[in-house]
């Protein structure tokens, strides 16, 4: 499950999967943030 938090002038996206480690990385947009979250979602499920 991702979630995106606004951390300053930056966006923080975080993934969070059970059986996975935690993924993190900062962002400028709030939409680059989603769409990382979304593709790295559908990599971990399919894997």
């Amino acid at each position: 499950m991702g979630c995106v938090r606004k951390r300053g002038k930056s966006w923080n996206a975080q993934v969070r999967i059970s059986g996975w480690r935690s993924f993190t990385k900062s962002f400028a947009k709030k939409s680059d943030a989603i769409v990382w979250i979304n593709g790295l979602e559908n990599k971990l499920y399919s894997a």
